[in-house]
């Protein structure tokens, strides 16, 4: 059930004010301290100039998990960092 704030009745009873300390929700917060935000191009210049391998190239930026830079660099540039590296190495036509 929903209030005139846009509230749920939840958060009325059981945490008043708390959203209104937040700016962002806590799922948001979390992934933003998380976030690699600009470690993207950084390991996209060492695999295209020092040839390193995707999983090296997030390492070396700071990322703890090859996947999860797959995932974000996917999200990021719109292709896998594979595939990305293999279209920019790629003669232009």
């Amino acid at each position: 059930m929903w209030g005139a704030a846009g509230h749920s009745a939840w958060q009325s009873m059981v945490a008043p004010g708390w959203s209104s300390m937040t700016p962002t929700s806590a799922p948001l917060r979390s992934r933003s301290r998380t976030s690699h935000s600009g470690s993207h191009a950084p390991a996209r210049r060492l695999m295209l100039a020092e040839g390193l391998d995707a999983a090296s190239a997030a390492f070396e930026v700071g990322y703890e998990s090859a996947s999860q830079f797959n995932r974000e660099y996917s999200r990021f540039f719109g292709r896998s960092p594979m595939r990305d590296v293999k279209a920019l190495r790629a003669p232009a036509r």
